[in-house]
């Protein structure tokens, strides 16, 4: 029951700031409160959102609100000197996420390749127990490069429409499943298997 109270205290957090953003957001930019009326996760009144009541129709998770960052709105709606500047500082922004979640996938595939020497070298044979502890271990550190992978993944894709052929596409690449590998075995399976 903690993890699902943590959860709940996180989302909350989550709501508070992002009525925050709302609040100056719509001072910035003119067109969200029009967006506000018409798209269905974009949840303008937040606060009745943290009630209990998990049968309410409006029920949403924070982390599913819709934020209108410049990246997520039309092309005719990203005109204007102000949406212009906000455009460049999310794209600053957006490259030194991917830049960190790439970094990310790097030192967790390392962490993975220590974790399968470990097991070769030290657990190997030696009880259910042990084996079962490295591969809850290994399990745990695979979910969080699938989430880097996903930030990265995220950070690309709001690259590509706020800045499709910017400088940014020589360091940065589209990733694939088949690219997150390395170093030592590409078939980290095989050693825990």
């Amino acid at each position: 029951m903690g993890e699902l109270a943590e959860l709940q205290q996180r989302r909350n957090t989550l709501f508070t700031r992002i009525e925050t953003w709302r609040k100056v957001q719509l001072i910035y930019m003119s067109m969200v409160p029009q967006l506000l009326e018409t798209t269905p996760n974009a949840v303008p009144a937040l606060p009745d959102l943290r009630d209990d009541d998990t049968e309410s129709p409006r029920r949403i998770r924070a982390e599913d609100v819709m934020l209108f960052l410049p990246s997520g709105l039309p092309a005719n709606a990203r005109k204007g000197q102000v949406i212009e500047s906000l455009t460049a500082k999310e794209l600053k922004l957006r490259i030194a996420q991917a830049d960190d979640a790439l970094e990310d996938v790097r030192r967790i595939r390392r962490i993975l390749q220590g974790v399968n020497l470990f097991k070769a070298k030290n657990v190997s044979g030696s009880g259910q127990h042990s084996n079962r502890r490295i591969r809850d271990l290994y399990s745990r550190f695979q979910a969080k490069l699938k989430l880097a992978a996903a930030r990265y993944r995220a950070a690309w894709k709001a690259l590509k429409v706020l800045q499709p052929n910017g400088d940014w596409t020589k360091h940065l690449l589209q990733l694939h499943d088949h690219d997150i590998r390395g170093p030592g075995l590409d078939d980290d399976e095989e050693l825990l298997g």
